[in-house]
């Protein structure tokens, strides 16, 4: 059993949340654990362990180097100095007249498995056409390779000679202004106290927003603002609304995650989300028969 206090740390539970959702959340924009890893030098499945909740390991510093370069920004390292109350800024900043806002927002979205496998069919496609017509092409992906590559060469090595492998993979978007923008966007971001690539970043994150409910409440907005997912934001909401003056609400967990359309076999872990950033709090433990009571927080 650890000897540890944990009086003593020095991040609370919701630091710790804060940071597992960001990794998720870079890593994703990396290209999912499965592309990532052969930069990283780590397995698909330690990284899927630094985002996880349930999971005690967190990111390390040589991985969030490699994270931020992937990124092509410090996307991970600002969170983290953001957590202490720093800024970053470059060590030899361009002066202001050259500063622009082209390509802050350079984000990569890892595709559906459906996208994959059009991808894959496609090669399939190409390379039977290579067979047919004598395998021209693939002598000339060969020439090209490096000596002592093996054959066919890494996954990140047949990404960047295969364009269009690559665009089934990846999404890349450019923000272009002009300089009365630029400067506007300098300025929201200094008295945010972030950097203007994440300030462009938050606000290129909401364009895809789910619509706020007759309420006014957006689950991602919500999700983003307290680190949970949106679906955990979703439950939340639900709870919340058949919630009595008290902030207390009675019912069973089956019945909260088809009133939220959200899967009732992760219901628990989305519970343990909210649970976790103090968002509900446990009354009466549900029992076999009898459900349970929570209380929900306050929140701004």
């Amino acid at each position: 059993m650890s000897k540890l206090d944990p009086a003593l740390f020095l991040t609370t539970a919701e630091d710790r949340i804060r940071i597992k959702a960001r990794t998720e959340q870079l890593i994703k924009l990396a290209g999912g654990p499965g592309v990532f890893q052969h930069v990283a030098g780590v397995p698909t499945d330690m990284l899927s362990k630094y985002g996880s909740r349930s999971e005690p390991n967190f990111i390390n510093a040589a991985v969030i180097v490699a994270l931020d370069r992937q990124l092509g920004a410090p996307m991970m390292l600002e969170e983290l100095a953001n957590m202490l109350g720093y800024t970053l800024v470059p060590l030899e900043p361009e002066p202001s007249a050259a500063v622009g806002v082209d390509d802050l927002a350079d984000v990569h979205k890892e595709t559906s498995e459906a996208d994959i496998a059009r991808g894959s069919r496609r090669r399939a496609f190409r390379h039977r056409r290579g067979k047919a017509c004598g395998g021209s092409r693939n002598r000339r992906r060969h020439q090209l390779a490096p000596s002592g590559a093996p054959e066919g060469g890494s996954v990140m090595a047949s990404l960047r000679r295969d364009p269009e492998e690559r665009a089934d993979s990846f999404y890349r978007f450019s923000v272009k202004c002009d300089r009365l923008t630029n400067l506007k966007i300098e300025a929201a971001a200094r008295k945010a106290g972030v950097s203007s690539t994440t300030f462009v970043q938050r606000h290129f994150e909401a364009i895809v927003d789910e619509p706020p409910d007759d309420t006014g409440f957006c689950a991602d907005a919500f999700a983003r603002q307290h680190g949970v997912s949106s679906k955990a934001a979703k439950l939340w909401n639900v709870m919340r609304r058949e919630a009595n003056a008290a902030g207390v609400v009675s019912g069973g967990l089956r019945e909260f995650a088809s009133a939220a359309r959200i899967s009732a076999g992760h219901g628990s872990d989305y519970m343990a989300e909210l649970i976790d950033t103090g968002l509900v709090t446990t009354v009466v433990r549900p029992a076999s028969r009898n459900p349970g009571s929570y209380r929900m927080a306050k929140v701004s």
